[in-house]
């Protein structure tokens, strides 16, 4: 029996130095999955999805969009994931999301404290500020528009104007900042569960994301799915936290200008089994074709050089 390495096919990496400032001075590792029929369609520009901490959730994102644009459900997408080098361990990769992830650091809110003590005690064991390990979020943002997109430009063909995102956790605290920001740089997302009281301002960044919407007639069209596990519901955790299921519900029930939001809770799910069922739902529900099982995969055998998963 012969044991050997299986390489993804359709897949690369490389790394890019970030260096906006303290909050976001770190290298990045890209990894970039393209669909089936990249290498045949010279000329063809294609969406992109970020998927945020790729070490985990790249590989989930990746065949999940073979898997339903194989059949003609969803779209082909480029999947690009972005996490830290995986050779740096989990325990800086952890400390290092939280920097560049996070809106802010969150002082308040004595439900989250049990959690944010237990970061503190690694973080005075590596002798950081406890202030400088959150809240480089803007950094990050910066660090996508103006290093990561025109990186991904230069290398493959892309359409800048239709970008999605993932995020779950803190990724999706920070798909969230950048939904209240208007972003001009992202057009879908799908989010999972992120904490209300890991983000101070929250309230004040929701009240003015709604005034600018309902204020404008000319606003850019956003899609957002968003989707927590039921068992993060009744999980002190996460549920003493504030998970920001009820403020997603809100502005989807105001029916804001230009922006499309759905919800959904998996029953049973926790914190890290939900993961996939977001990713999977969210591409159906951002990049889904409408086509049914059988009309999908005539319309892709309809050219059966693109029709192989």
């Amino acid at each position: 029996m012969k044991v050997y390495d299986k390489v993804l096919a359709g897949v690369e990496c490389f790394q890019l130095q970030s260096g906006f400032d303290k909050n976001c001075d770190m290298n990045f590792e890209i990894t970039v999955g393209l669909p089936p029929s990249y290498a045949s369609q010279e000329g063809k520009t294609y969406p992109v999805m970020i998927v945020l901490d790729g070490g985990v959730a790249f590989s989930t994102a990746f065949d999940s969009f073979r898997a339903q644009s194989g059949t003609g459900s969803a779209e082909e997408v480029i999947v690009v994931g972005v996490d830290t080098p995986p050779e740096e361990g989990n325990a800086m990769r952890g400390l290092k999301r939280l920097r560049y992830l996070t809106p802010g650091c969150p002082h308040n809110g004595p439900n989250i404290q049990p959690i944010l003590k237990m970061y503190k005690e690694a973080i005075d064991q590596l002798g950081w500020g406890f202030d400088d390990i959150f809240g480089g979020a803007d950094s990050f943002l910066t660090f996508i528009e103006k290093s990561l997109i025109p990186a991904l430009s230069d290398r493959y063909s892309i359409n800048q104007e239709d970008i999605g995102l993932f995020g779950h956790s803190a990724a999706a605290a920070f798909a969230v900042y950048a939904l209240l920001e208007n972003s001009p740089v992202f057009s879908r997302y799908a989010i999972g569960t992120f904490g209300t009281e890991w983000w101070d301002d929250i309230d004040a960044a929701e009240k003015t994301f709604i005034e600018n919407r309902q204020s404008k007639t000319d606003v850019a069209v956003k899609k957002v799915y968003h989707a927590v596990g039921g068992a993060e519901l009744e999980e002190p955790a996460f549920a003493g936290a504030g998970i920001g299921l009820p403020m997603v519900d809100r502005l989807r029930d105001l029916d804001l200008p230009g922006i499309h939001i759905s919800t959904q809770v998996f029953d049973g799910e926790d914190h890290a089994s939900v993961i996939p069922h977001v990713i999977a739902t969210g591409i159906r529900k951002l990049y889904g074709t409408g086509l049914g099982f059988a009309e999908g995969l005539n319309a892709r055998m309809d050219n059966a050089e693109e029709a192989s998963l």
